[in-house]
């Protein structure tokens, strides 16, 4: 299959395909190889993101995040990341790690501290957030931002959900990640 989501490693680039099998692309050696895993025993793959060498997959078909170890030139199988969620998750797209984990959920966004759900209430802003599609953060950044090319903008919010700025651009709307 085709890759569906990618995420950087050292030297190279994580991708799921569409038939959720993992794979590695070397920028070195400009390889691309299988690697083991779990992903394809899970219900989905709708984003995957690499934190302190760990990959962490979102299975929202599950309503759950895996959390899979470095094992050989693969990962293990993985363990349930989420413990403890009062929302509903199963139409969650796309996260970013800095430590919590940031899922877009719908028009919303979702936080996870240590595996369980912790509130997070964004700002009010006009107009609306409708679909965003890709969010970014880093443990370094104090920020998070979305994209949302339906509207053709990137959104700044502070961690603890404080609207910062709204960038606008008509370029935003073939926008694919951040």
């Amino acid at each position: 299959g085709l890759p569906a989501h990618l995420t950087a490693i050292n030297n190279g680039i994580l991708f799921v395909d569409t038939a959720n099998r993992l794979g590695k692309i070397s920028l070195v050696n400009k390889t691309m190889n299988p690697t083991v895993s779990g992903t394809e025993k899970l219900t989905s793959v709708d984003d995957l993101i690499t934190y302190n060498n760990n990959l962490y997959v979102l299975t929202s078909k599950a309503q759950q995040i895996i959390k899979m170890r470095p094992q050989g030139d693969g990962y293990e199988a993985g363990t349930a990341w989420i413990t403890a969620r009062n929302s509903d998750i199963s139409q969650a797209t796309a996260m970013a790690v800095d430590g919590d984990i940031y899922l877009i959920n719908s028009d919303k966004i979702t936080r996870f501290s240590s595996g369980h759900e912790s509130a997070l209430e964004l700002a009010a802003i006009d107009p609306p957030l409708l679909a965003p599609t890709a969010i970014w953060t880093s443990f370094e950044s104090k920020n998070l931002y979305l994209l949302e090319p339906s509207e053709n903008r990137i959104i700044v919010y502070d961690k603890q959900g404080k609207f910062i700025a709204q960038y606008l651009s008509d370029a935003f709307h073939d926008g694919r990640d951040l």
